[in-house]
């Protein structure tokens, strides 16, 4: 009998192990299977498992005792990320192309130097590979069917030929390494590239995670939220980032400003519609506007689905998008500099000097917190998302160098040592709690700078701007006219 793969995945919370290299009795299930080369019986294993740190996996095997026709994937078996991801490194050594990937089905990898862009379609599959590998396979790819144009079309093999020597050049590299760019995009958020550099910065890998346009959604095989009455205003502030204001402009604000902001009614709950991200069933999207003293006014938006138990808390800042950015450095060596409530917003970066942490924007997402909670979701979150160096398979060194890292945290969050944490925000809608106010906090402080232009190109600042002015511009002639 065989089985769909959909089938496969719902069995699996019931049949799935922990990755555990003592574990003897983890056996792969083996399913007799048709050879699709010489179309003889084989045989398919299938092995369910948890990767620490990361998430559930199945490695699907095949090989056929007639022609030895071999091959192997993998499937993601967890639940879709909330939102998609998109890796983008800079190879800048020989050493880089041994970074391990994780590349779902629905990934598409792109090397711009190369003018190499490879969709995902229906035909790919997710692997456990390297930077090395995912390019290698491609050549095996216009290998195999370099033999067909070389009969039939002589002048796309010559085109294919003079690629694969660009890219065979580009990874057998002597000398003087040529750098190039390594993208891979994935809209289920299921992908994953290896930092060599964690738990320190790693200045080459750049990683962004982004909300899921509808077409995305559509080839996920997720359900379309259904929002009525979506307007110009609202496709505009879709190239905002998560942060931008959204109680000013865009569907919210069509549908439930008026009653949030209305003087009679200020502790008013919103309720929209909306479907859980895990189990797609119907749930309900809670938003509450609250005035943070000595802030602005801030959008609190709660989901809790009843059927998973899934839970999600965003915070946004509402209002005008600030003119310059904000650097808000606080000084911890007493306890209720760990109780400090604190704003952090998706844009945000969170920088402690003294044990060398620099979370990249956009790192746990826009949240409401302590100064000791973000310690807490630093830790989190850094054992979840690099499970190859916690793992059974990771290399001593860098192992080792976790463990230094997570005594630090540890050490901050005990006060054995006075720190120093930065919140540095472009859009400036991050915030960390006076405790003298309306007197200047001693241990606080708060720089105002002018953003760079890398910042504005990506928040949209400069297409606002350019908007802005167009609009300005039309208003002034109509004036005229």
């Amino acid at each position: 009998m065989t089985q769909t793969k959909e089938h496969l995945i719902d069995e699996i919370p019931t049949t799935v192990k922990d990755l555990d290299a003592d574990e003897l009795e983890h056996r792969p299930e083996i399913i007799e299977s048709l050879c699709m080369n010489c179309h003889e019986k084989g045989e398919t294993r299938l092995l369910l498992v948890r990767i620490p740190f990361f998430r559930e996996i199945v490695l699907s095997s095949f090989k056929c005792p007639h022609c030895n026709f071999r091959d192997s994937s993998l499937i993601n078996a967890s639940t879709i990320a909330p939102n998609g991801c998109e890796f983008t490194l800079r190879v800048a050594e020989n050493a880089e192309l041994n970074r391990r990937v994780v590349k779902s089905e629905f990934t598409s990898v792109s090397v711009p130097e190369l003018g190499l862009d490879i969709p995902a379609n229906e035909h790919s599959k997710g692997e456990l590979t390297t930077v090395e590998g995912v390019i290698m396979r491609v050549g095996e790819g216009i290998r195999q069917d370099l033999p067909y144009y070389l009969v039939n079309d002589p002048d796309t093999a010559a085109k294919f030929s003079q690629f694969l020597s660009r890219l065979d050049a580009l990874i057998h590299q002597e000398g003087e390494f040529e750098p190039f760019t390594f993208i891979i995009k994935d809209p289920s958020g299921n992908s994953f590239v290896e930092s060599t550099y964690a738990p320190h910065p790693d200045p080459y890998l750049f990683v962004e995670h982004h909300a899921r346009t509808e077409e995305e959604t559509i080839k996920l095989g997720l359900p379309v939220a259904e929002v009525a009455e979506v307007d110009a205003k609202h496709k505009h502030a879709q190239r905002y980032t998560d942060t931008d204001t959204i109680i000013s402009e865009g569907f919210i604000a069509e549908r439930f400003a008026q009653r949030l902001e209305m003087e009679e009614c200020p502790e008013e709950v919103a309720i929209i519609p909306f479907p859980c991200p895990m189990c797609q069933t119907d749930g309900e999207n809670r938003l509450k506007l609250v005035d943070i003293p000595y802030f602005k006014e801030t959008l609190i938006i709660s989901f809790k689905c009843e059927t998973c138990g899934f839970k999600n808390v965003e915070v946004k800042a509402g209002g005008s998008i600030d003119s310059h950015g904000t650097r808000t450095t606080v000084v911890v060596n007493h306890h209720d500099d760990l109780n400090r409530d604190l704003l952090k917003s998706d844009s945000a970066q969170v920088v402690i000097p003294e044990i060398g942490l620099e979370l990249a924007p956009g790192t746990l997402g826009g949240l409401f917190t302590t100064v000791e909670g973000i310690l807490l979701k630093v830790k989190e979150e850094l054992r979840r998302t690099h499970g190859f160096v916690l793992g059974d398979s990771a290399i001593t060194t860098q192992k080792k160098e976790f463990d230094v890292f997570f005594n630090e945290i540890d050490e901050c969050m005990k006060l054995e040592r006075s720190w120093t944490l930065e919140l540095v925000d472009p859009l400036s809608n991050s915030f960390i709690q006076s405790l003298t106010p309306p007197i200047a906090d001693p241990k606080l402080v708060i720089e105002r700078y002018e953003r760079s232009d890398e910042e504005n190109e990506r928040y949209g600042i400069d297409a606002l701007m350019e908007l802005d002015a167009r609009e300005k511009a039309e208003a002034e002639a109509n004036k005229q006219q």
